[in-house]
C-alpha cells in the first residue's frame, strides 16, 4: 500500500493568493510567425475539441463499456508496469567502458551527460518537488492516481487560454506511467490503461517512490532528462542547491520543452514568466509564504551553462558515445525500454559494456584527424566562413570472426571538446556522389551477368531523363565523351553516362536498389536514374558506407557492425549480448573479387593519391554537387573504412570545397590506413573459385586466338551470360599483316588512362 507523506499543502483559502495569482499569470510569449485571427481561433477550438472529445470518449465508453465489458477488456489488456527492475538497478556506481582486450576505456561520470540520477532523499529539504506539485498536481498527496478534478480544470484551462492549458489533466503518477511505458497516444483504450496502471502503482510504492522516479525522467528541454541534469545544464549547481525561484522555473519546463528552453532567448523570457505563475501556483496552494513569494520574485535569475566544460577527463571520445547511443537503441528495440529508461540505464545502473574500440586505433586515427595539413591545402583560397573543413571516419574489421566489428571511428575534425555533440560519422547524411556507383550498379550489374570485365561500353550522349528525353542526361564532369571505353575505363573515369545507362537499361533501379538493401541501405523507393550516381533524397552516412563497402571487402558476405559485443548488469548477468549478429552472403564471391580487382586502380590512380604505401587497397571516389562532398570510400584484407569530407554547412549554408581540397578525403583515408597498418603483414585479397582469367581481342572483343593485333586480360565470373563465349574469326594467319603487330612485341599494360584528371559526375551530382 502506498505512504501518506508528511508533507501537505498549507493555507490554501487565501483570497489574497488567490487574487494576486490572477494577476500576475503570465503567458509565452510567441514567436514571429504568428497565425492569422480565424486560424488562431480556430486552433483554440480544435485543441479544445480534441480534449473534450476524447473525455466524453472515455466518459461514453465507460458507461456503456461497464455492460458490454469493452471496459473491462480494456483494463485486463492493460500490462503491469515493471518498477522493480528500474528501483533495484538504479545506483551510485558508474557504467564502466572496456574495449576489445577488456581494457578500461572510462566510466561514465554524470558530468556533461544528459541524465543523472538524485535520489529523493537529496532533494526533499529543497523546493523542487513542492514546485513540480503545484504546478503540475496539487493534490499529489491525496489522490489515488488520477484527479478528476484536475482533468476538467485542464479542458477549461485550454478553452480560457486559446488551446493552450496552463497545466495537463493527467497526474504525476500518471506522467510517471507514460514515461516508463512510453505509450502517449491519444485513445480511450490507453487512457483507461494508464488510470488503471496509476492506480496500481499507487497500491506499490509511496509517494516519495513515486514522486523520485519522476523528477529522474521527467523531460527537460535539449534532451536533459530529470531535474538533476538540468539543474547542472542550467545553473552548474546540484538540484538540492537550487533557490526557490531556480526550483519554480525548472518545474515550468516540462509542459512545453521547446517553448519554455532556457538556451535560447526566446524560450528564457517564457520559462521566466512560466516561473512566475509557479511561484505563484505554490503560494496559492500553501507551500510558500508570501514573504519566500516576493523574495523569488525578486531574486535575479543568473544562468551558466558552462557544465560542458569540466576538463579533458570527463570528455568522451566519438567511439564511446556513438556506443552509447547504439546501446540506447538497443535497449528500447531489444528490451523495451522508452527512451527515458534507456538514458537512466545507461548512465545510472552501473552497468559494464564491453565494446569492440581498438584503443590504439583510436588513438591513432584521433591524430590523423588533428592534423591540419590534410583539411586546409592553401589557407588562401578557403571560402569566406568561420567554419573549419570537417572529417569523419569510420573503420570495420575485416577478419575472419571479426567482421561487423566497428574498430575506430572519428566524427569530426580536431581534438573533441565536449560531450553530446553531433557526430559527423555517425549522424551526418551526406550524399555519397560517385563513390555510391559500385554499390548500386557496377557491382550488382556484374552479379546478374549484365556485364564483365571483358564489356564494352558507349560514352556518347544518353536521354534519361524521363521529364526531358530531347536533352542529353546524364554529362560527364568533362561535358565530353570517349566513345567506346572498357568497363575499368568507365569506372576509373566515373563516366556518368555508363552508369546511367548500365542502371536504367541493362540492370533495372530496381535491382540495383535491392543489392544496396541487402548491404545495409535502404533506399529501394529512390528508383530515378539520379541514384545510380548519388543523387538520393536522404545521404549516406561513413557507418553506412562502411557497412556497405564491407561487404566487397568480405567476399560478398554482409555483416552487420556493432560497437560493442555485450552489455552487463551490475551482478554480471548480461542485459544486452551483441555477439551473434545477422550475417548472409549477398554476392558470388568471385563477382566481389572481380570488382576489387577493378577498385584497385582507382586507389593507385596518382591524381587520388589515395593508396597507402604499405598496404594493397581497392575503393572509389565520390564528389556532389557544387563540390559540398567528397568521399573515399575503401578497403585492404584488414580493414573496410569510409571517410566523408566538406562543410558542415550549418544554419542551412551551402559551401563548396575549393579545387585545392578536392582529394582531402583521398588523403585523410590514405593517412588514416598506413597508420593502421603500421604492424600489420602484407597481404592480398584472398582469390576465391569461380574466377577464371581470359585474352580477349581489343577489337572484336571475343577470346583472343594467336594473331590478334591487340588484346586484353580481364577476370570473369564463371558462367556470366556477360563473358565473351566464342573465339575471335577476324584474325587469322591470312589476315594477320592487317594487325601490323610484331610477334615478340611485350603485351602492354591492359589499360592506362590518357591523362590523370580526376573523375567527375553530370550536372548536379559531381562525382570524381
Amino acid at each position: 500500500m502506498s505512504q501518506s507523506s508528511s508533507k501537505q499543502p498549507r493555507n490554501k483559502n487565501s483570497k489574497q493568493r488567490k487574487k494576486l495569482l490572477n494577476r500576475i499569470r503570465p503567458k509565452p510569449s510567441s514567436d514571429s510567425s504568428r497565425p492569422s485571427f480565424i486560424r488562431f481561433v480556430g486552433m483554440t477550438l480544435g485543441q479544445a475539441f480534441k480534449i473534450v472529445f476524447v473525455l466524453i470518449l472515455i466518459a461514453g465508453i465507460a458507461f456503456v463499456g461497464l455492460g458490454s465489458g469493452m471496459l473491462s477488456g480494456y483494463i485486463s489488456t492493460a500490462q503491469a508496469v515493471e518498477i522493480g527492475n528500474i528501483q533495484s538497478n538504479l545506483t551510485r556506481e558508474e557504467t564502466r567502458i572496456l574495449d576489445k582486450d577488456g581494457q578500461l576505456i572510462t566510466t561514465l561520470k554524470s558530468a556533461g551527460s544528459n541524465t543523472e540520477f538524485v535520489s529523493y532523499n537529496e532533494i526533499k529539504g529543497s523546493y523542487i518537488d513542492d514546485a513540480f506539485i503545484a504546478i503540475e498536481d496539487e493534490r499529489f498527496y491525496s489522490h489515488p492516481g488520477i484527479d478528476m478534478r484536475r482533468i476538467f480544470s485542464a479542458v477549461l484551462s485550454a478553452v480560457m487560454n486559446g488551446g493552450n492549458p496552463t497545466h495537463g489533466g493527467s497526474t504525476i503518477t500518471q506522467q510517471t506511467i507514460k514515461m516508463i511505458t512510453g505509450k502517449d497516444d491519444i485513445s480511450a483504450q490507453r487512457k483507461i490503461q494508464e488510470w488503471y496502471s496509476a492506480v496500481e502503482l499507487e497500491k506499490s510504492m509511496s509517494k516519495e517512490a513515486i514522486m523520485e522516479l519522476y523528477l529522474n525522467l521527467v523531460p527537460m528541454a535539449n534532451n536533459y532528462q530529470g531535474v538533476q541534469a538540468a539543474s547542472k545544464a542550467y545553473f552548474n549547481k546540484n538540484v538540492k542547491d537550487l533557490s526557490l525561484a531556480e526550483c519554480a522555473l525548472l518545474a515550468g519546463i516540462p509542459n512545453r520543452p521547446a517553448t519554455y528552453n532556457p538556451m535560447t532567448e526566446y524560450g528564457r523570457r517564457n520559462c521566466l514568466r512560466r516561473m512566475r505563475l509557479v511561484l505563484g501556483t505554490m503560494l496559492e496552494n500553501g507551500f510558500i509564504k508570501l514573504e519566500d513569494y516576493d523574495k523569488a520574485l525578486n531574486q535575479e535569475i543568473v544562468f551558466d551553462f558552462s557544465m560542458q566544460d569540466r576538463g579533458e577527463e570527463n570528455i568522451l571520445n566519438w567511439f564511446v558515445e556513438a556506443t552509447l547511443k547504439e546501446v540506447q537503441e538497443d535497449l528500447i528495440n531489444k528490451r523495451g525500454y522508452t527512451p527515458e529508461l534507456a538514458a537512466m540505464a545507461v548512465y545510472n545502473y552501473g552497468l559494464t559494456i564491453e565494446t569492440t574500440m581498438d584503443s590504439e586505433a583510436q588513438a591513432k586515427l584521433e591524430r590523423v584527424f588533428q592534423d591540419e595539413s590534410l583539411f586546409i591545402t592553401n589557407p588562401a583560397v578557403l571560402p569566406n566562413t568561420p567554419e573549419h573543413p570537417q572529417a569523419a571516419i569510420t573503420v570495420m574489421d575485416n577478419l575472419p570472426g571479426n567482421e561487423g566489428l566497428i574498430r575506430a571511428l572519428v566524427g569530426g575534425y580536431g581534438k573533441k571538446k565536449s560531450n553530446l555533440i553531433f557526430n559527423l560519422a555517425t549522424d551526418a547524411k551526406r550524399q555519397p556522389g560517385s563513390s555510391i556507383k559500385p554499390l548500386v550498379v557496377y557491382t550488382p550489374a556484374l552479379e546478374v551477368g549484365a556485364i564483365s570485365q571483358a564489356s564494352y561500353l558507349m560514352d556518347e550522349p544518353k536521354y534519361l531523363n524521363p521529364n526531358d528525353p530531347t536533352k542529353p542526361y546524364p554529362l560527364n564532369y568533362s561535358r565530353t565523351y570517349e566513345g567506346e571505353v572498357t568497363l575499368e575505363r568507365a569506372l576509373l573515369m566515373s563516366l556518368n553516362t555508363i552508369a546511367a545507362d548500365i542502371y536504367a537499361n541493362r540492370l533495372g533501379p530496381e535491382v540495383g536498389l535491392a543489392y544496396l538493401k541487402d548491404c545495409g541501405i535502404d533506399r529501394t523507393d529512390e528508383t530515378y536514374v539520379a541514384t545510380a550516381l548519388g543523387g538520393f533524397e536522404t545521404g549516406m552516412s561513413t557507418w553506412e558506407m562502411t557497412e556497405a563497402y564491407s561487404v566487397l571487402a568480405n567476399q560478398g558476405v554482409y555483416h552487420e557492425p556493432t560497437t560493442y559485443l555485450r552489455v552487463l548488469n551490475q551482478d554480471g548477468t548480461v542485459l544486452l549480448d551483441n555477439s551473434q549478429r545477422e550475417s548472409y552472403q549477398v554476392y558470388n564471391p568471385a563477382t566481389t573479387y572481380v570488382m576489387t580487382s577493378m577498385l584497385k586502380p582507382i586507389a593507385e590512380a596518382p591524381w587520388n593519391d589515395a593508396k597507402p604505401t604499405n598496404t594493397i587497397a581497392a575503393g572509389k571516389t565520390g564528389t556532389t554537387e557544387f563540390f559540398r562532398d567528397v568521399w573515399f570510400c575503401g578497403y585492404t584484407p584488414y580493414y573496410t573504412a569510409a571517410v566523408w569530407y566538406g562543410y558542415a554547412n550549418a544554419n542551412g549554408r551551402n559551401i563548396s570545397i575549393p579545387i585545392e581540397d578536392g582529394f582531402n578525403a583521398c588523403h585523410i583515408w590514405r593517412e588514416s590506413m598506413q597508420a593502421l597498418h603500421e604492424n600489420l603483414t602484407p597481404a592480398d585479397f584472398a582469390r576465391p573459385d569461380g574466377v577464371i582469367n581470359m585474352t580477349i581481342c581489343s577489337e572484336t572483343h571475343d577470346i583472343a586466338n594467336e594473331f590478334c593485333p591487340e588484346t586484353r586480360n580481364v577476370l570473369l565470373i564463371e558462367g556470366s551470360p556477360a563473358n565473351p563465349d566464342k573465339v575471335c574469326e577476324e584474325h587469322n594467319s591470312k589476315n594477320r599483316k592487317k594487325g601490323n603487330r610484331d610477334e615478340d612485341e611485350e603485351e602492354g599494360p591492359i589499360y592506362a588512362p590518357t591523362a590523370p584528371q580526376p573523375e567527375e559526375d553530370d550536372e548536379g551530382f559531381n562525382q570524381d
